[in-house]
C-alpha cells in the first residue's frame, strides 16, 4: 500500500482530486465564510475560519443532548421491559457494544 504523506498527499504528491474540483470547494467553502483566502504571487493560500464553524459547534452540542436523552430514556424503557418479560439481559448488553 503506497504511504500517505502528512498533508494527506499521496507519495506522487496528489491527493487523487483535480485542481478544478479543489478550487470549485474552495470557492463554495469561501463564500459560506468557512475559508479565508491570501494571494501571493500567482499562488493562493486558503485558511479556515474557525470561528464561522460556531453555529455547528453550537447545533451538534444541542443534538448530542437531545439524543443523549432519548437513548437515555429508550435504555430504561427497555430495562422496564425486560424485567416484565424476564428477557435475556445479556442479549441486550451485546447490543450495547
Amino acid at each position: 500500500m503506497p504511504r500517505r504523506r502528512e498533508d494527506g498527499r499521496g507519495p506522487d504528491g496528489s491527493a487523487g482530486v483535480s485542481q478544478p474540483a479543489v478550487s470549485k470547494h474552495l470557492g463554495v467553502l469561501k463564500q459560506a465564510g468557512l475559508v479565508r483566502d491570501r494571494h501571493e504571487g500567482r499562488q493562493t493560500h486558503y485558511s479556515a475560519q474557525l470561528g464561522a464553524l460556531a453555529p455547528l459547534i453550537d447545533w451538534t452540542s444541542q443534538m448530542a443532548g437531545f439524543w443523549q436523552s432519548r437513548f437515555d430514556h429508550l435504555e430504561d424503557l427497555l430495562k422496564g421491559w425486560t424485567n416484565e418479560r424476564n428477557v435475556d439481559r445479556s442479549a441486550l448488553r451485546r447490543c450495547r457494544t
